[in-house]
């Protein structure tokens, strides 16, 4: 019997570093996050091909992008936890609050931005304006 690996049911997107001046620390956590998911594989991709981060650091991206591949939302005005916050967000929406969960505590969120623990200890989960 062949077993199908978690790699063979992986949706490809790719994380959009838009424009010189992009926050790299964002766009770390936002890959970051999708990739712990299990669900995705991100990789850089950008326009041209390379592009300086605000940072400084220079990102070679893939230029090559198949058509209707899906990017990563990037907001570049939020800040990198902001920016953490709402890929959570989207995460939930996509994949459930338990995945959510697993990727907030692989990721170390600090508890009192993950989740507001009551009497029973069980989370209940406190849902951003974002979300």
């Amino acid at each position: 019997m062949k077993r199908r690996g978690l790699t063979s049911r992986r949706n490809r997107c790719r994380a959009a570093a838009r424009a010189t001046g992009s926050d790299d620390v964002a766009l770390a956590l936002a890959s970051d996050a999708w990739s712990r998911t299990g669900w995705v594989e991100v990789e850089e991709a950008a326009t041209q091909a390379s592009v300086r981060l605000r940072s400084r650091l220079v990102l070679a991206a893939r230029t090559d992008a198949p058509a209707g591949t899906p990017r990563l939302q990037l907001d570049a005005a939020a800040r990198p936890s902001q920016q953490l916050e709402r890929t959570l967000c989207d995460i939930e929406r996509r994949y459930g609050a338990r995945s959510r969960d697993r990727v907030e505590q692989e990721m170390e969120v600090p508890a009192a931005a993950a989740a507001v623990r009551t009497s029973s200890s069980t989370p209940r989960r406190t849902t951003p304006a974002a979300c």
